[in-house]
């Protein structure tokens, strides 16, 4: 392990990139490889338009950096990363950019099964002075035994999920209207023009949870509109999610980002449903609401010199609600980084507020606990472009615990009874993932 500038690497005794090797596999899905190596760190992405599905198992090459090292320590894991244009590494960078702890992940994992399209392998990643004759030996036993395993375990069966014996929100329901209030507050008094409050709802479960098992469910529950992830993060934890929202993509020169603001839940009834998605497209105040977050990306990559070119905002439809969504792309100078990109537009009003400075100052005086991963961003960089997604609809895992996140856009005139039922429609996406409707009936007849 080196220390270099406050990042730590577990990195070979060089700064040559790494190998890659890959053989074609098709056995079984990279979630259903991944559930073969309960014992073992795991990571797991999924594009949101489903290119691209990943999984994998230890690492080569890891990285644990504060705030003030990204910027160099995407460099050098680019600079690590094999040339091969499906070679990539597993990143995830804590909420909050102020503290002085190790906030950002960094993985590239020794053994690999890739997606892409219909077309799909299994991949193992060397050191550069290792031996690529061994490395495939060593692949070839993997996919053997892989094999082997999964013909003695049969076709896959509906995922079990371990009952869940109690909840608790934090803040409590009393406490959150109380927050929302103090919000208004602020914004009246013209410190804040929104702050975005979350809650942290911490399901028990009667046994350990396989956090496998919940993304399995998240991705068949959630086919298209959602990034589907799970990392195992530091402390022998698992940060899982399915975000509708993208951080930005970059590929070459290009860039595309977003803004997400503004919900209505979903209805059963197509005619009721779609009357929502209406209200929601003509609502004054959710189009206030997501009118600031689009006006802070424009002017941030504007302080890039790039001149984004803005779509209509039109409904985003998900499983559990309804989202006002503008999609903007532009061209990114030569001179512009990964790095300036991630460090510049997160975190969005979406999920922290404006201004965004006072806003997370107003965060860490007033959310009675630490959002760790939740609501950063998650991807992955590869050496010519980079994906991040923003970490919400997720869970902390932490054997029978289960934290899931969720948080509400304060603006003027919101009403805070509204936003505790916002919370519970964004819950619903954990919580059907835990093959549990509704794990608290009294929510839904007392509030809704």
């Amino acid at each position: 392990m080196k220390t270099v500038s406050g990042i730590h690497y577990l990195l070979p005794g060089n700064n040559e990139r790494c190998i890659r090797l890959e053989i074609p596999w098709e056995e079984a899905t990279p979630l259903q490889w991944l559930s073969l190596f309960p014992e073992h760190r795991r990571w797991y992405w999924k594009a949101r338009d489903d290119s691209v599905e990943v999984a994998g198992v230890d690492a080569v090459l890891e990285v644990h950096t504060d705030w003030s090292g990204i910027s160099q320590t995407l460099s050098r894991v680019r600079a690590q990363i094999p040339s091969h244009p499906d070679a990539g590494c597993f990143c995830a960078v804590q909420f909050q950019p102020a503290q002085e702890q190790k906030t950002g992940l960094f993985v590239l994992p020794r053994w690999e099964c890739f997606r892409s399209g219909n077309r799909q392998v299994l991949a193992i990643h060397g050191r550069a002075d290792e031996n690529p004759g061994t490395l495939l030996k060593q692949l070839n036993i993997m996919a053997e035994q892989s094999s082997a395993r999964l013909r003695e375990v049969g076709e896959p069966d509906e995922p079990n999920t371990p009952a869940i014996i109690s909840r608790e929100d934090l803040p409590d329901r009393s406490a959150w209207l109380n927050t929302v209030q103090k919000a208004a507050t602020s914004i009246d008094m013209g410190h804040l023009v929104k702050v975005v409050p979350a809650r942290r709802t911490t399901l028990r479960s009667e046994t350990p949870v396989d956090p496998i098992n919940i993304v399995d469910r998240l991705k068949s529950l959630n086919r298209t509109g959602n990034f589907i992830f799970c990392y195992a993060v530091p402390g022998e934890k698992y940060f899982i999610g399915a975000s509708p929202e993208r951080l930005f993509v970059r590929v070459d020169s290009m860039v595309g980002t977003e803004a997400i603001a503004g919900t209505a839940p979903r209805n059963s009834d197509n005619l009721l449903d779609d009357n929502a998605a209406r209200h929601l497209l003509a609502s004054r105040k959710n189009r206030a609401e997501h009118e600031i977050v689009v006006r802070y990306i424009t002017e941030q990559l504007e302080t890039l010199n790039i001149t984004a070119l803005k779509e209509k905002t039109r409904i985003l439809t998900l499983p559990v609600c309804h989202h006002l969504i503008t999609s903007l792309m532009g061209n990114i100078p030569e001179d512009v980084t990964d790095a300036q990109l991630l460090t510049l537009l997160h975190p969005t009003p979406a999920v922290a507020g404006y201004p965004r400075s006072a806003a997370i100052r107003w965060l860490m005086e007033n959310e009675p606990f630490n959002r760790e991963w939740y609501a950063g961003p998650v991807g992955r960089i590869y050496w010519h472009g980079a994906e991040f997604c923003v970490g919400i609809r997720s869970a902390l895992v932490e054997e029978n615990l289960v934290h899931a996140y969720t948080g509400a856009g304060i603006v003027r005139h919101s009403q805070p009874a509204a936003e505790w039922n916002e919370l519970e429609i964004k819950l619903q996406t954990i919580l059907n993932a835990l093959s549990l409707p509704n794990i608290d009936a009294r929510y839904k007849l007392k509030y809704f």
